[in-house]
């Protein structure tokens, strides 16, 4: 074998020393430094009952110092914003957490905003938004990590209402909570006709800003002197069993109704006599802020 040519060298690279690396706590990019200028705001939205918030996190005081925090928040029950503003220690935030350690939410029941801002009264400069999400008592949101979402992107939490039964020769009417926006899957009520002469036809009726968005018959003409269940509901079809007084009719899917639509009966041929009792009906509800 050939003898190698004679200029070919070795070159040995050392490390670099350890005195020239930046020391702990220099090197990552910090998004939030709290200097004692700044608070954690937590915002929530709610509507179930027994609910308490808990935030949590830690914070980078100094090299090799981490130093925990944790604050309570309550929030209402009626979906209405309760702001609530926490002090941290002095460092850079690591992480946070905010979840509901008392109470059962269900999904999106309870929404929830965290912020960093500047100042603690009333004159303040909201600077950025770590946390924003539905919350529940086993799913929480977390900085890093979880995704900054909006109210109407979390599964809807399906409510059962049992509403208000009118004052004779009156209708239905059921209006969306504020703070809430809806769409309504069924929709049920019994009435009872006096002896007045004259068929009855009942329609649903549901109107958003005095619009209205739709009526919608139910089964058709129903008799005097008799006692009718009426049930509306998306995908069914229009029947009427007139041997036994049940009727339904239809409902669109996905019509969603934002806060202070009305959904109401309407009745043709309508008595001073004639009474609708509670109304039942299911509805997909998400929290809308």
């Amino acid at each position: 074998m050939a003898d190698p040519p004679a200029d070919i060298t070795a070159q040995i690279f050392d490390p670099s020393p350890a005195q020239s690396q930046r020391v702990f706590g220099e090197h990552y990019p910090w998004i939030y430094t709290f200097t004692g200028e700044d608070v954690l705001e937590l915002t929530s939205w709610n509507s179930a009952a027994g609910v308490r918030i808990v935030l949590q996190g830690r914070v980078h005081a100094a090299p090799g110092v981490i130093i925990p925090f944790a604050a309570v928040h309550v929030p209402a029950t009626d979906r209405t914003p309760v702001t609530t503003v926490h002090t941290v220690p002095l460092g850079e935030l690591l992480n946070a957490i905010v979840y509901c350690d008392t109470g059962s939410p269900f999904q999106s029941q309870t929404f929830v905003r965290v912020a960093v801002r500047r100042g603690a009264g009333n004159a303040f400069t909201r600077l950025g938004v770590i946390i924003q999400g539905a919350i529940t008592a086993v799913s929480a949101r977390s900085f890093p990590g979880s995704a900054i979402v909006s109210s109407l992107e979390s599964e809807p939490f399906i409510r059962h209402i049992v509403g208000t039964a009118p004052g004779a020769g009156l209708n239905i009417t059921e209006t969306v909570p504020n703070g809430a926006r809806w769409e309504v899957l069924t929709f049920y009520a019994a009435a009872t006709w006096s002896g007045v002469a004259g068929n009855r036809t009942p329609y649903l009726v549901m109107s958003s800003n005095s619009v209205n968005v739709g009526t919608f018959a139910c089964g058709g003409a129903t008799p005097a002197a008799s006692v009718v269940s009426c049930t509306w509901g998306q995908a069914l079809n229009t029947g009427a069993d007139n041997t036994n007084h049940q009727y339904q009719g239809a409902v669109p899917g996905h019509l969603t109704l934002v806060a202070g639509s009305v959904i109401q009966t309407a009745v043709f041929g309508f008595a001073a006599g004639d009474a609708w009792g509670n109304p039942q009906y299911t509805v997909r509800e998400w929290i809308d802020v």
